[in-house]
């Protein structure tokens, strides 16, 4: 499939607010005022706008519902996004930055069922469980029974809210960020401009869910912004008209790389924090800035580079027998 600029476009600085900005203030004190009310609402946008654009590419990609076609669909997914993300486990552990319990759980990709999940990778374990969701949600999307999507999604989030209640096991994130994947595999689908219905139904609902279930599980009321925003995001971002060739290169690169970007970048700031930290502040987030993030960039692309070829060279010699 063609690439398209403003999808690469959004990407790129989607993993730029997160890596450059949400995550990085944590390694130093200098912004440390920086989380707010605001910043986090953001980061949940972006969040979500990671996981609407993985349901539009997927529209977009058109799965069939087709037992050939899904082992396919489920061999390429595994293939790209397991083995590194298994290998980003092995250095959280090395580095301490997760619990050793926490990421097994992340490895059996149980760890949304069976919280806490580890810092950061608790998203991709997420996305995980959607891409399996994917070509059921996609099958009704394209059928136009996405109303029963919807009805199914309330009913599981309202079961899972209910046993939380007793059990509080599984993790909020996985209900709060589903209606984005969703809204992003129907408007890949549909090419819409705009869902009343579906907006107003998540909306209503979503206030429902909040005030029944207010203190302990706030979050969900993050639901229609997290669902919807991303849409007008994908649009703005795509009007965007870039003509010069370096501009195109820098955000092909910055979003090809912004997989291994996200699984890597704890490791990478924490192996370079150990090589050297300044004492000052304002010289922390110059190093953190100017050396630390151009550096996971640069390493991301090279591991995702030579990633590819592997897979492209294990593609070749293993014979397909879907």
């Amino acid at each position: 499939m063609e690439r398209k600029i403003g999808i690469d476009l959004l990407r790129g600085a989607c993993i730029l607010y997160i890596v450059g900005f949400w995550h990085l203030v944590g390694y130093t004190q200098t912004a440390s005022n920086s989380k707010n009310i605001f910043s986090y609402q953001l980061t949940q946008i972006i969040l979500g706008t990671f996981i609407f654009l993985s349901g539009h590419l997927i529209a977009l990609n058109q799965v069939a519902f087709k037992k050939d076609a899904l082992l396919q669909f489920y061999r390429r997914k595994v293939l790209r996004i397991y083995p590194l993300y298994l290998l980003s486990i092995i250095l959280f552990w090395i580095f301490g930055i997760s619990s050793t319990f926490d990421l097994i759980k992340a490895a059996l990709l149980v760890s949304m069922f069976i919280k806490p999940a580890p810092l950061t990778l608790w998203f991709i374990t997420m996305l995980m469980v959607y891409y399996f969701l994917s070509p059921l949600v996609l099958t009704g999307c394209k059928n136009g029974k996405i109303y029963r999507l919807i009805i199914c999604y309330f009913i599981i989030s309202i079961a899972i809210l209910l046993f939380n209640d007793f059990q509080n096991l599984i993790d909020i994130r996985i209900i709060i960020y589903f209606p984005a994947f969703l809204f992003g595999i129907y408007s890949g689908c549909n090419n819409i401009i705009y869902n009343t219905t579906y907006l107003l139904i998540i909306t209503l609902s979503s206030i429902l869910m909040s005030f029944s279930f207010h203190g302990q599980f706030d979050g969900i009321l993050a639901t229609p912004m997290v669902a919807t925003v991303p849409f007008f995001l994908l649009k703005a971002f795509s009007a965007f008209k870039i003509t010069s060739r370096i501009k195109k290169k820098v955000i092909y690169y910055l979003s090809y790389s912004s997989f291994c970007m996200y699984l890597f970048h704890r490791p990478i700031y924490t192996i370079l924090k150990n090589i050297y930290f300044p004492e000052i502040y304002l010289m922390q987030l110059f190093y953190l800035l100017f050396v630390c993030l151009p550096s996971i960039g640069l390493v991301s692309f090279i591991i995702q580079k030579n990633y590819d070829v592997v897979v492209k060279i294990l593609a070749t010699q293993i014979p397909n027998k879907d």
